[in-house]
């Protein structure tokens, strides 16, 4: 999920890397009000921003009535990648890779709560301590 200006300015603490969201639509309407008040805590029109556009895949989340119903209150436009291409939610994609390879496949849980526990300590080390050179080494949270 990405939030940009109608000028493509991307304005999401995506830009920064930053890990918000999950799988459910509860969980990506807390994503999206978690970004929105980060990025405009004196609420979205104080932030001058004509258009602002919400760039996700074609997820049952994103597409969900409740979702859309809320990108709408806000003012957001929302912006749905192509079908079976994954460079259209390219940064994504690679967080995702980057979760399965330091959190998921080095290690075997003995529950589903042990594995949710190890991704959230490594949620919080990847937003907290993980710098980034494309961020000039600094972390998302920075």
């Amino acid at each position: 999920m990405s939030l940009k200006s109608a000028k493509g300015k991307d304005l999401t603490p995506a830009r920064r890397r930053l890990i918000i969201g999950r799988t459910k639509t509860e969980d990506w309407l807390e994503a999206l009000n978690k970004a929105v008040n980060c990025i405009f805590p004196e609420g979205i029109r104080e932030g001058g921003y004509e258009v602002l556009m919400l760039i996700s895949d074609n997820g049952c989340q994103p597409a969900s009535v409740r979702f859309m119903k809320e990108c709408s209150a806000l003012g957001i436009r929302q912006i749905f990648t192509s079908w079976s291409n994954p460079r259209g939610n390219a940064d994504t994609e690679r967080v995702i890779r980057t979760i399965k390879e330091d959190a998921m496949w080095p290690y075997e849980w003995d529950s589903i709560g042990e594995l949710k526990e190890a991704l959230a300590l490594w949620i919080g080390h990847y937003n907290a301590d993980y710098p980034h050179s494309s961020l000039n080494y600094r972390t998302p949270e920075e």
